[in-house]
């Protein structure tokens, strides 16, 4: 009678039935970072909850439009059959007189099924197309409140599949579990909001970057490598950013590197250089974490290997902080060799950074850390510019045994750097490691050139090169 439309709104419900659901185990954070430290790590990739959760936000909107389209066609079916046939099948939930014969429209707008399933399609219809990447790049702040409408949608969601239309409802097997824990989670996650933190330091420093420094609260503990999410108070409340903690765990204060790259991070850097400069108080941050990082797992590989791409190296300072703290002190490092490539357009670009790294230079007595910069504002290899530079650089480095670019003992090359080349040569440098870990930050190029490396290499090597990447 009505075609393969229903067994397409059959179809499509059920798989939205879980994966609606599975949505709000991937909001949960705190559980993401909790098992992540647990053998189920082994198992599910914990560290990409993120990407899972857009791929299940996707497919839910696809079954959804699969769902609309199947019932448009039952509606058409419906509309035009004989008054016997929807006695047979809607005898025992909806009541029609022998005579009557309901339109298209009664479907969508006169039953709860119908109200709902149009409200549901419109509200994920809006927040669909302000998730995309456009928007959260340049309208983070109407993004962030239009995807707050998931309340709503849940709602929608529970009325739309309780209501005995064809069938006995089933979607709370599935919600009602994934919901227990998503409602524990956020209760988790308000309750650090209680007291917003102090600024205690502010720099703006160049090529955008604003340096937080913050006194660490009391039972705040975390590794080198993880992160955080901050919001400001009196400026939207509820917006909150994801940025990794620069300062090390020994250090009595958590710190920040922020690039003012968009609307909220700008805003951040206004009221920085306003309250400097006019001696007012800095603003108040609410902090939400700390969350673990891909990067903080640097000390399982014997041979770590790890690259940075622009503010993507905020992650890498924090570990590197670290491990010249254990070598201060001669504590034991599970790992045996660090090596840190820095890709950056040009040396001034993040000069904090030198200054970390000369720090490291100078404690890193056992030469635990190889570090290397690469300088890719000069993009042609056989440059005449590019070849003056490297005959400077080369006559500096044997004068002073430094670079004349950084001021740092690292060689500075010139140009994007061969990722497959740097990997050869590492593991040819550790003939008895036959596992690295690769950990890549920065822009998608530079994680998708390291990991086509890692990929490559692993299929001639006999060594297992483990990539992990993080995107800013």
């Amino acid at each position: 009678m009505v075609g393969l439309g229903i067994s397409v709104t059959r179809g499509a419900a059920s798989c939205m039935a879980f994966s609606f659901s599975l949505l709000l185990l991937t909001m949960c954070r705190n559980l993401m970072n909790m098992l992540r430290t647990t053998w189920m790590s082994n198992y599910v990739p914990f560290d990409a909850a993120f990407k899972f959760h857009k791929t299940a936000a996707w497919t839910s909107v696809v079954l959804a439009a699969c769902h609309v389209v199947g019932h448009c066609f039952n509606f058409y079916h419906i509309s035009t059959q004989p008054p016997d046939f929807l006695e047979c099948v809607f005898g025992n939930t909806i009541y029609f007189r022998s005579d009557y014969l309901p339109k298209f429209q009664f479907w969508m707008l006169e039953t709860v099924t119908g109200i709902t399933g149009v409200s549901l399609a419109a509200i994920l219809s809006i927040v669909a197309v302000f998730a995309s990447e456009w928007a959260r790049n340049r309208i983070y702040n109407i993004f962030w409140k239009i995807h707050n409408l998931y309340i709503v949608l849940y709602a929608l969601l529970i009325v739309h599949g309780s209501v005995v239309l064809v069938q006995e409802p089933w979607f709370h097997y599935f919600f009602l579990g994934p919901a227990i824990l998503f409602t524990v989670d956020k209760l988790i996650t308000l309750s650090k909001r209680i007291t917003p933190l102090k600024i205690s330091k502010a720099d703006l420093l160049p090529s955008g970057v604003t340096y937080i420094k913050l006194r660490k609260p009391k039972g705040f503990d975390f590794k080198p490598g993880q992160w955080t999410r901050i919001a400001v108070k009196g400026y939207n409340d509820d917006e909150y950013h994801p940025f990794t903690i620069t300062s090390s765990p020994h250090e009595d204060f958590i710190s920040f590197h922020i690039r003012a790259l968009g609307p909220w991070t700008n805003k951040l850097r206004e009221l920085v250089s306003v309250n400097e400069a006019d001696g007012f108080r800095y603003p108040r941050l609410y902090i939400d974490g700390p969350f673990g990082g891909v990067s903080e797992d640097w000390f399982k590989y014997d041979v770590a290997v790890m690259f940075g791409g622009g503010i993507g190296v905020t992650p890498f300072a924090a570990i590197l902080k670290h491990v010249t703290y254990l070598s201060q002190i001669n504590a034991k490092i599970d790992c045996e060799k660090i090596y840190f490539f820095w890709v950056t357009h040009d040396q001034h670009q993040f000069e904090w950074m030198t200054d970390i790294l000369r720090e490291v230079e100078e404690s890193d007595l056992r030469e635990f850390v190889s570090v290397h910069v690469f300088v890719t504002q000069f993009f042609q290899k056989y440059d005449l510019r590019t070849v003056m530079m490297y005959m400077c650089e080369k006559h500096f480095v044997r004068l002073s045994e430094r670079s004349l670019f950084t001021g740092l003992q690292a060689p500075t090359h010139f140009g994007r750097p061969q990722f497959t080349s740097l990997l050869r040569s590492v593991a040819k440098g550790h003939p008895a490691v036959k596992k690295i870990g690769v950990f890549s930050c920065g822009p998608p190029s530079l994680t998708r050139s390291v990991y086509k490396a890692c990929y490559e290499r692993n299929k001639v090597s006999t060594v297992t090169f483990d990539h992990y990447e993080e995107n800013f």
